[in-house]
């Protein structure tokens, strides 16, 4: 993909810029990898779980007549998922 090393450039700066940041990745909805700086996760997995999580949460929001869906957000005892 052309744009793989401006999106891996990118999540290098956001990166250094917040350095609680423990990893990141940029994936499409369907959970295809498009970049990713995740030192000691699997990217593929993570982006597969984050598709469909994603997917719930849409349908989540709409079953319950919350509104459009605005945010998804693990919180685990070490961090945060976003």
């Amino acid at each position: 993909m052309a744009a793989e090393p401006e999106v891996l450039d990118e999540l290098h700066r956001l990166r250094a810029r917040v350095p609680q940041l423990t990893g990141a990745l940029a994936a499409s909805v369907d959970g295809l990898v498009l970049a990713h700086d995740t030192p000691g996760v699997e990217p593929e997995g993570v982006a597969a779980l984050t598709a469909a999580a994603l997917g719930v949460a849409v349908r989540m929001a709409d079953a319950t007549g919350q509104g459009e869906f605005r945010e998804l957000l693990v919180r685990g005892v070490d961090g945060y998922v976003a």
